[in-house]
Protein backbone atom coordinates (compact mmCIF):
# COMPACT_ATOMS: atom_id res chain seq x y z
CA UNK A 1 0.00 0.00 0.00
CA UNK A 2 0.94 3.56 -0.77
CA UNK A 3 -0.23 6.75 -0.43
CA UNK A 4 -0.58 9.42 -3.60
CA UNK A 5 -0.99 12.82 -2.79
CA UNK A 6 -2.41 15.63 -5.41
CA UNK A 7 -2.23 19.75 -4.73
CA UNK A 8 -5.49 20.92 -4.20
CA UNK A 9 -4.36 24.45 -3.63
CA UNK A 10 -1.76 25.63 -5.55
CA UNK A 11 -1.52 29.08 -3.46
CA UNK A 12 -0.99 26.92 0.24
CA UNK A 13 -0.04 23.69 -1.44
CA UNK A 14 -2.12 21.42 0.69
CA UNK A 15 -2.73 17.76 -0.28
CA UNK A 16 -5.64 15.42 -0.89
CA UNK A 17 -3.86 12.23 -0.40
CA UNK A 18 -5.46 8.61 -1.11
CA UNK A 19 -3.99 5.57 -0.21
CA UNK A 20 -3.96 2.31 -2.94
CA UNK A 21 -1.76 -0.57 -4.13
CA UNK A 22 1.38 0.04 -5.86
CA UNK A 23 -0.51 2.81 -8.70
CA UNK A 24 -2.56 5.60 -7.87
CA UNK A 25 -6.11 4.22 -8.89
CA UNK A 26 -7.00 8.35 -9.51
CA UNK A 27 -5.72 10.30 -12.51
CA UNK A 28 -3.60 13.44 -10.88
CA UNK A 29 -2.24 11.56 -8.01
CA UNK A 30 1.41 11.15 -7.61
CA UNK A 31 3.61 10.02 -4.73
CA UNK A 32 4.90 13.30 -3.42
CA UNK A 33 6.78 14.18 0.06
CA UNK A 34 4.15 15.75 2.67
CA UNK A 35 3.99 16.52 6.15
CA UNK A 36 0.70 17.01 8.15
CA UNK A 37 0.13 20.71 9.71
CA UNK A 38 -1.36 21.58 13.36
CA UNK A 39 -4.48 21.22 12.14
CA UNK A 40 -4.59 17.77 10.73
CA UNK A 41 -4.55 18.65 6.84
CA UNK A 42 -1.44 17.36 4.55
CA UNK A 43 1.01 19.83 2.76
CA UNK A 44 3.53 19.29 0.49
CA UNK A 45 6.43 19.09 2.42
CA UNK A 46 7.90 22.74 3.79
CA UNK A 47 4.44 24.08 3.63
CA UNK A 48 2.41 22.98 6.50
CA UNK A 49 1.42 26.19 8.29
CA UNK A 50 2.16 26.83 12.12
CA UNK A 51 -0.16 27.29 14.40
CA UNK A 52 -0.56 30.77 16.10
CA UNK A 53 -0.48 31.97 19.88
CA UNK A 54 -4.17 32.65 19.23
CA UNK A 55 -5.15 29.57 17.42
CA UNK A 56 -3.52 27.23 19.88
CA UNK A 57 -4.80 29.54 23.08
CA UNK A 58 -8.20 28.59 21.43
CA UNK A 59 -7.76 25.19 20.82
CA UNK A 60 -6.36 24.86 24.57
CA UNK A 61 -9.41 26.34 25.45
CA UNK A 62 -11.76 24.03 23.91
CA UNK A 63 -9.96 20.59 26.16
CA UNK A 64 -12.96 19.44 27.35
CA UNK A 65 -13.40 15.97 29.82
CA UNK A 66 -16.13 13.80 30.86
CA UNK A 67 -17.28 14.37 34.31
CA UNK A 68 -15.93 11.04 35.58
CA UNK A 69 -12.53 11.88 33.92
CA UNK A 70 -12.50 14.94 35.70
CA UNK A 71 -13.45 13.96 39.63
CA UNK A 72 -11.36 10.04 38.77
CA UNK A 73 -7.98 12.44 38.40
CA UNK A 74 -9.00 14.67 41.93
CA UNK A 75 -9.46 11.30 43.36
CA UNK A 76 -6.60 9.77 42.02
CA UNK A 77 -3.98 13.01 42.66
CA UNK A 78 -5.16 14.20 45.68
CA UNK A 79 -7.52 11.39 47.38
CA UNK A 80 -10.68 14.03 46.96
CA UNK A 81 -14.18 13.37 45.67
CA UNK A 82 -16.87 14.95 44.04
CA UNK A 83 -18.16 16.11 47.32
CA UNK A 84 -15.22 16.71 49.38
CA UNK A 85 -13.68 18.85 46.10
CA UNK A 86 -16.96 20.96 46.23
CA UNK A 87 -17.02 22.30 49.97
CA UNK A 88 -13.38 23.42 48.98
CA UNK A 89 -14.29 25.13 46.19
CA UNK A 90 -17.41 26.87 47.56
CA UNK A 91 -14.82 28.02 50.63
CA UNK A 92 -12.05 29.61 48.16
CA UNK A 93 -14.56 31.37 45.77
CA UNK A 94 -16.18 32.77 48.67
CA UNK A 95 -12.91 34.11 49.63
CA UNK A 96 -11.46 35.70 46.56
CA UNK A 97 -13.20 38.93 45.13
CA UNK A 98 -15.83 37.93 42.87
CA UNK A 99 -19.23 38.83 42.76
CA UNK A 100 -22.26 36.84 44.27
CA UNK A 101 -23.21 35.82 40.41
CA UNK A 102 -20.00 34.98 39.21
CA UNK A 103 -19.47 32.17 42.21
CA UNK A 104 -23.03 31.14 41.54
CA UNK A 105 -22.42 30.55 37.77
CA UNK A 106 -19.16 29.11 38.85
CA UNK A 107 -20.70 26.14 40.98
CA UNK A 108 -23.52 25.91 38.62
CA UNK A 109 -20.82 24.78 36.01
CA UNK A 110 -19.24 22.80 39.37
CA UNK A 111 -22.70 20.78 39.75
CA UNK A 112 -24.44 20.43 36.33
CA UNK A 113 -22.24 21.01 33.66
CA UNK A 114 -22.42 17.46 31.07
CA UNK A 115 -18.48 18.04 30.67
CA UNK A 116 -16.00 20.50 31.86
CA UNK A 117 -14.24 22.34 29.37
CA UNK A 118 -10.84 23.80 30.08
CA UNK A 119 -12.77 27.28 29.40
CA UNK A 120 -15.00 27.38 32.36
CA UNK A 121 -14.73 30.51 34.34
CA UNK A 122 -14.08 28.38 37.04
CA UNK A 123 -10.58 27.42 36.39
CA UNK A 124 -9.70 30.36 35.27
CA UNK A 125 -11.27 31.39 39.04
CA UNK A 126 -8.76 29.19 40.74
CA UNK A 127 -5.71 30.00 38.45
CA UNK A 128 -2.93 30.73 41.42
CA UNK A 129 -5.20 30.36 44.37
CA UNK A 130 -4.10 28.70 47.30
CA UNK A 131 -6.42 26.20 48.42
CA UNK A 132 -5.49 24.44 51.50
CA UNK A 133 -6.33 20.55 51.45
CA UNK A 134 -4.78 19.68 54.78
CA UNK A 135 -2.51 20.66 57.48
CA UNK A 136 0.43 22.36 56.00
CA UNK A 137 -0.51 21.38 52.29
CA UNK A 138 -1.54 23.70 49.95
CA UNK A 139 -2.35 23.40 45.55
CA UNK A 140 -1.94 26.07 43.67
CA UNK A 141 -3.17 25.58 40.32
CA UNK A 142 -1.59 27.50 37.01
CA UNK A 143 -3.21 27.91 33.88
CA UNK A 144 -0.20 25.45 32.62
CA UNK A 145 -1.48 22.42 34.79
CA UNK A 146 -5.01 22.96 33.54
CA UNK A 147 -3.98 23.45 30.10
CA UNK A 148 -1.86 20.10 30.18
CA UNK A 149 -4.73 18.18 32.73
CA UNK A 150 -7.20 18.77 30.41
CA UNK A 151 -4.93 18.06 27.21
CA UNK A 152 -4.17 14.69 28.43
CA UNK A 153 -6.30 13.78 31.21
CA UNK A 154 -3.28 12.62 33.46
CA UNK A 155 -3.68 12.64 37.27
CA UNK A 156 0.08 13.34 37.55
CA UNK A 157 -0.57 16.66 35.96
CA UNK A 158 -2.44 17.48 39.03
CA UNK A 159 -0.27 17.05 41.46
CA UNK A 160 2.24 19.41 40.36
CA UNK A 161 -0.18 22.30 41.97
CA UNK A 162 0.92 20.37 45.35
CA UNK A 163 2.93 22.89 47.68
CA UNK A 164 4.12 21.76 51.01
CA UNK A 165 3.87 24.99 53.28
CA UNK A 166 7.22 25.68 55.72
CA UNK A 167 6.40 25.21 59.32
CA UNK A 168 6.36 28.61 60.35
CA UNK A 169 9.62 30.33 61.65
CA UNK A 170 9.22 30.91 65.65
CA UNK A 171 8.97 34.40 66.11
CA UNK A 172 11.49 35.77 68.61
CA UNK A 173 10.03 37.61 71.75
CA UNK A 174 11.10 41.22 72.22
CA UNK A 175 14.08 41.56 74.88
CA UNK A 176 11.99 42.64 77.99
CA UNK A 177 12.82 46.56 78.69
CA UNK A 178 13.87 47.10 82.37
CA UNK A 179 10.63 48.60 83.50
CA UNK A 180 9.19 45.25 82.76
CA UNK A 181 11.54 43.55 83.86
CA UNK A 182 11.06 45.31 87.71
Amino acid sequence: MKIFSKIINEETKELICIVCGDTPVLEGYTELEREQAYNGRWYLKGYAPSESEEEKHERIQNYSMTRSDFFDGFILAFGLGQTELRAIVENILSQINITDIEIKVALNNFDNALNFYRKHTLFTLLNNVEIPISEGVILIFTPDIWDKFFGTKDYHELQKAIQVNPEPEPTEEPEPTESEVE
